[in-house]
């Protein structure tokens, strides 16, 4: 891909400030190397659209974080959680995965501070969690773990398994795993049992990493799953894992804010 092509993409995905200070220094550096060394470095077009695309990444993040589409956002989410209530349950688990998908991208959005207090409120969170199946939640085969939402039933321990990636103190976090892994464990449910502690031991071997605590989130949903003879999620459970998985990358995935336009290396 030549140096036109790539500004003409630029400007066509990204804001003039953003093509001014990210990718016409791009563009200038190539073309100081090609001129240096007579041939085009390789794997320059691959590094342009690489560079395009996270920068148009960062800037739907900051318009996020600036609340320019917070509505957008906002609105799709309140649509889907109506699909959700439509009799189709192939329909309903589909709106699960783009329920998380929107989710996700408003955590990515979301402040520092906001996920500081996630992270104290997390373990009172996932209490109330507990204390709402037990008390709440619809018997099936001797577990509580669906509560009823309207003509829907969720399985409440899954979808709450991403407080787990923001979960107190980096030492305390295993403890709220384990916590939490037996409460719903109490209840029968089995899967989010597994997840949760293997949140707690990437929390206890990498010191509360979220991006090793979301892996080991999805790998738990997936393998548990799998260990207990049920289907992934999506089509067991209406959609709760993938939801969860899905917004624990989104967590994952949170930068803290930036000052200005992004600037890339």
């Amino acid at each position: 891909m030549n140096a036109r092509a790539v500004r003409r993409w630029a400007e066509r995905l990204l804001s003039d400030r953003a093509v001014e200070d990210i990718v016409d220094p791009f563009l200038a550096d190539h073309r100081v190397a090609r001129d240096t060394t007579g041939v085009p470095a390789r794997g320059a077009g691959r590094d342009a659209l690489q560079l395009i695309a996270t920068a148009w990444m960062a800037e739907r993040v900051d318009a996020l974080r600036a609340g320019e589409h917070r509505w957008l956002v906002g609105a799709a989410s309140l649509a889907t959680l109506l699909v959700l209530q439509l009799p189709d349950r192939r329909l309903a688990q589909w709106a699960y995965v783009v329920a998380g998908t929107l989710t996700a991208l408003l955590v990515m959005s979301a402040s520092a501070a906001m996920l500081r207090r996630a992270r104290r409120a997390a373990p009172l969170l996932l209490l109330l969690v507990v204390a709402s199946l037990a008390g709440f939640g619809l018997e099936h085969e001797g577990a509580r773990a669906w509560l009823p939402l309207g003509t829907l039933r969720v399985q409440l321990g899954v979808l709450a398994l991403p407080l787990l990636v923001v979960s107190s103190e980096p030492r305390r976090a295993p403890l709220v795993a384990l916590a939490f892994a037996g409460g719903i464990l109490a209840l029968g449910d089995s899967l989010a049992a597994l997840a949760a502690l293997a949140c707690g031991a990437a929390q206890l071997v990498f010191g509360g990493d979220r991006t090793a605590t979301a892996l080991a989130l999805a790998v738990g949903v997936v393998a548990g799953a799998g260990a207990l003879g049920e289907p992934v999620p999506l089509a067991s459970y209406g959609g709760s894992g993938v939801f969860a998985v899905l917004v624990s990358a989104g967590l994952a995935g949170h930068r803290t804010p930036m000052r200005g336009r992004p600037r890339l290396a």
